[in-house]
């Protein structure tokens, strides 16, 4: 019977949890992302309250963090702060983080090389030069074959050629 329990436990780790999403999420939309809490046994709620357990705090996270933050100096480790990265692993999806271990993320890429624009990566994939390998709600994710295309682009459009 113990080991119902426990199986339980790992399907449903935020089982009786009320849990709020603070910020943009790269790896998932915000109804997925809801859609993965219910499943984990979560209860999301717009706010940060003082029943607030859990807070899955993206990059950008805002007001709701400080709030939770604000609770938790009073009451310490009252409300458990997740990562997005720590949320995907949790509900065994790829996170951002080992998505850009294994891929090259649209947003590096047009970091990294300076001539080539969000819209003429999406010409390059019209015209069937790249490929990308992952799209999630906020990223795109290319490969390696992929990463010697935009270089080559981003090197003769930084000699001049026009595209």
């Amino acid at each position: 019977m113990a080991s119902l329990g426990n199986s339980s436990s790992r399907r449903h780790p935020l089982a009786g949890q009320t849990l709020v999403f603070s910020g943009k999420l790269r790896s998932l939309g915000r109804r997925e992302a809801r859609t993965l809490a219910h499943r984990l046994g979560a209860t999301v709620v717009e706010d940060v309250s003082p029943q607030t357990d859990v807070i899955v705090a993206a990059d950008d996270a805002g007001p709701k963090l400080k709030r939770a933050e604000q609770i938790n100096a009073d009451r310490p480790g009252r409300i458990r702060i997740l990562t997005e990265n720590d949320f995907c692993d949790l509900a065994g999806v790829p996170s951002p983080a080992a998505l850009r271990k294994q891929f090259h993320a649209q947003h590096d890429l047009l970091e990294r090389y300076t001539h080539v624009r969000e819209d003429r990566l999406r010409y390059m994939q019209k015209w069937g030069l790249i490929r990308p390998v992952v799209r999630t709600h906020g990223e795109t994710y290319y490969g390696f074959a992929d990463l010697t295309v935009i270089r080559q682009a981003d090197a003769e459009l930084a000699g001049g050629a026009t595209f």
